[in-house]
């Protein structure tokens, strides 16, 4: 009878065979985490460019609309009857506006606003924010007349086409403009009556204006009403702790993008009354009275990813002239655009 000879792996086959498989797990394992890693900064580099990008463009449509009150959109044919006209949100003498907060301390933005954070600047915009009603009827002392085409949704008051009452709205036609508050609105027809009372917050500084004695103050037929308002870009810390952009309308704030670590602003100012700037101004080395000679506006904004360890080193960065050598290793870029403000311009 023959014996079976006993056949397995011997104890050296064994640790040969758990050392290739070792090896192989760690390569898989490395290819993971380095593919892992390249997905990261992919995603947080489409993030960075994705704010940047809609940050920009949702600034530049504003600051290129900046001063537009219809077919007049020239300061010199504006009249303004609010109560404190020089208001910051009720200034609609100068389109643009603005603030370095690192040389304002950081009270460059008025109460009720998140505080901007020091080092970064304030970019304020004023510019019709509806659409325009057609005038139908030489003006009164008490009110315009407007066509109506819809009724508003209100949360204080009444009002027809997109407008409610409290709103401040401009109405113009080619050679002039005049800006108040809507105190109420009373539609017959087809026709609402726009009326402009001295009471409100601000108020009408001038609530009696337009009987036809002075014809700076009569607009008739072909001119039109429409809601102006103030809009002002800042950065500030967002929900998260972290920088982001905000914007403020009429005082009530909103965080856009988080992420937003800086904002940098330079104003083109027309010296020679051209409609041409002739160079670029910080807010803080513009007169009060130059502000009207404000033409373009170059804007640079610094974007970081949301997550952290998105890089492997830390990535020093060079913004508005200043070399930067940050303490976390987020991925970082910068976004600059020149504006031109099209009611300031040829």
């Amino acid at each position: 009878m023959m014996m079976r000879k006993n056949s397995g792996l011997t104890l050296v086959e064994i640790l040969i065979a758990m050392a290739l498989g070792i090896t192989l797990i760690a390569g898989v394992v490395q290819i993971f985490v380095s593919n892992k890693r390249v997905f990261s900064s992919q995603q947080a580099l489409s993030g960075i460019q994705e704010t940047g990008r809609f940050a920009v463009e949702l600034m530049s449509s504003d600051i290129r609309m900046a001063g537009y009150f219809g077919c007049m959109s020239r300061v010199s044919q504006l009249t303004n009857t609010l109560n404190n006209a020089n208001g910051f949100n009720f200034d609609f003498t100068n389109a643009v506006a603005g603030a370095d907060v690192d040389n304002d301390g950081g009270g460059a933005v008025p109460a009720g606003y998140p505080a901007a954070l020091t080092g970064t600047d304030v970019l304020v915009l004023r510019l019709s924010t509806g659409d325009a009603s057609a005038v139908v009827a030489v003006n009164d002392a008490d009110s315009i007349f407007i066509d109506t085409y819809a009724v508003s949704t209100c949360a204080v008051g009444t009002g027809v086409n997109g407008l409610c009452t409290g709103d401040l709205v401009v109405v113009s036609d080619c050679s002039k403009a005049r800006v108040f508050q809507a105190s109420s609105f009373v539609t017959a027809g087809s026709t609402t009556s726009v009326f402009h009372a001295s009471a409100g917050t601000p108020g009408n500084a001038i609530p009696a204006w337009g009987a036809g004695i002075d014809p700076a103050e009569v607009f008739d037929v072909g001119a039109q009403l429409m809601k102006v308002s103030t809009v002002a870009y800042y950065v500030a810390a967002g929900a998260s702790g972290r920088p982001a952009l905000f914007q403020a309308i009429d005082g009530v704030a909103f965080e856009l993008f988080e992420g937003v670590e800086n904002f940098q602003v330079s104003y083109g100012v027309d010296t020679n009354n051209d409609s041409v700037p002739d160079n670029y101004q910080n807010a803080n080395a513009i007169a009060a009275a130059n502000w009207q000679n404000v033409r373009s506006v170059r804007i640079a904004l610094l974007v970081s990813s949301i997550e952290d360890n998105v890089v492997d080193e830390v990535q020093p960065f060079t913004f508005n002239g200043v070399l930067t050598t940050p303490a976390d290793r987020r991925l970082r870029l910068v976004f600059n655009n020149t504006i031109g403000i099209r009611s300031r311009t040829p």
